[in-house]
């Protein structure tokens, strides 16, 4: 019996060694393997790296250290990556506003193979490189255009039969935005302010029989439930705190909620579920 005792107490403590190995090494272990990559991406010897979603393209010019390390340490995106596994269904077809690098992308355009989706990006550069990154999968069509309404107002025109916005181009690629933030705030750096495209996501969302939207626009999450009906069953959403101040985005919330939305996920980072025919709802949301 005392050998017995011995024996779970030796089986205890080399489990928490083990483990503090572990918590010690694991980190020291990303590091060397990112410092490993950073170099030759650094020196523009190399562009392409395996990430948590597959091999992407990720240029020195666009990404910055910081996403780039989050990227190749698998860590990128975790939130709307684990929320994107729990909801998607094989024949979801998905509209994506704000793809940023085409990231989400090869995950609902795998997971979803059989169906078609849409991804709306404002930024030419940026539309080009999701289109390169995408198209293994054949399934992605990119738009270069933003989803807005057009306010009766000279800042915005009319250009023949094309519908035009300003959209403002930042040193950090994922902050672009309709909106001028680098008006309220110095740290986002304007590359330039150029004409885009407009699109009506109402009406892309019916023509595409889309059945799920994903956005992550920097700010723009308040004029968008405030121009469009959004009639999708699931939407999942990175809300913009900063950008958007308090009172902003606690109405995004409402207004999902009043729309009959079940909200799961963190305010953060979220999914909006609408209960179909099943009853089936999503959990609260956790704070």
């Amino acid at each position: 019996m005392q050998g017995e005792v011995h024996l779970e107490q030796s089986h205890a403590n080399c489990g928490t060694t083990v483990s503090l190995v572990e918590h010690v090494v694991s980190p020291v272990a990303r590091k060397v393997a990112f410092h490993a990559r950073k170099l030759p991406w650094t020196l523009g010897l190399r562009d392409q790296f395996h990430t948590s979603v597959g091999m992407l393209t990720v240029p020195k010019a666009i990404v910055s250290p910081a996403i780039f390390y989050h990227l190749v340490t698998g860590d990128y995106e975790t939130p709307e990556l684990t929320l994107l596994d729990e909801y998607l269904s094989p024949d979801d077809r998905v509209i994506e506003l704000g793809a940023g690098i085409g990231f989400l992308a090869n995950r609902y355009g795998r997971r979803c193979a059989a169906q078609t989706h849409v991804t709306v990006e404002a930024s030419p550069g940026m539309a080009d490189l999701i289109r390169l990154n995408t198209s293994h999968l054949g399934n992605i069509t990119v738009i270069n255009a933003v989803a807005a309404k057009i306010p009766a107002d000279p800042l915005h025109s009319l250009n023949g039969s094309r519908r035009t916005v300003d959209f403002h181009e930042y040193t950090d690629y994922w902050a672009s935005s309709i909106s001028p933030i680098h008006l309220t705030n110095p740290e986002r750096r304007l590359i330039r302010t150029l004409k885009v495209d407009v699109v009506d996501l109402d009406e892309l969302i019916r023509t595409h029989h889309a059945n799920m939207l994903v956005c992550d626009i920097e700010g723009g999450e308040y004029d968008l439930v405030r121009s469009f009906d959004i009639d999708v069953p699931k939407i999942l959403m990175e809300l913009h705190w900063r950008e958007l101040g308090m009172a902003r985005a606690m109405t995004v919330l409402r207004t999902l909620q009043e729309r009959g939305y079940q909200l799961a996920g963190s305010p953060d980072v979220l999914m909006a579920v609408r209960p179909g025919p099943s009853g089936v709802v999503s959990p609260d949301i956790t704070t």
